[in-house]
């Protein structure tokens, strides 16, 4: 997925080179594995050799729901405001599912924003993730989007 990160620099900073630690993937051996002459499947000390997704793997839908509950508790009636107006001006939502959603009450207008977002699909998630780590890194950052 590709941040868009416009002016924040904070985020930017927060997001770091690009260069992730990760675990190896699913049927492939460590280095140190290699070396000590185990079987490539064993499981040693540190767990069972499943692959771990990479956080980029995750498609946005699975991110908005994963995160729901927190971004309805966290996110501001400002930044909601302006989380429709990017997603109207980019075309992911009419005038009309603006207005629905921008009459409710905070709590009912992140739910219905989420909901809304993730049946538009994943380009319309990706906006919003990527959209709210430009306007709330601090919101973004609690909720491990960047």
């Amino acid at each position: 997925m590709t941040r868009h990160l416009g002016t924040t620099s904070e985020c930017a900073s927060t997001s770091g080179s690009g260069a992730r630690k990760r675990k190896p993937a699913a049927g492939t051996t460590s280095k140190l594995a290699a070396d000590s002459g185990l079987p490539k499947k064993q499981k040693t000390a540190a767990g069972p050799s499943e692959a771990i997704p990479a956080e980029d793997s995750v498609p946005a839908e699975d991110k908005l729901l994963k995160v729901r509950t927190e971004f309805v508790k966290r996110v501001s009636d400002a930044n909601l405001n302006q989380l429709l107006d990017k997603l109207l001006k980019s075309c992911f939502i009419n005038d009309e599912e603006m207005q629905a959603v921008r009459t409710k009450v905070k709590a009912e207008k992140a739910r219905n924003l989420i909901d809304l977002v993730r049946e538009k699909g994943p380009e319309a998630c990706s906006l919003l993730i990527d959209t709210l780590c430009e306007v709330d890194r601090c919101v973004s950052k609690v909720l491990k989007l960047i």
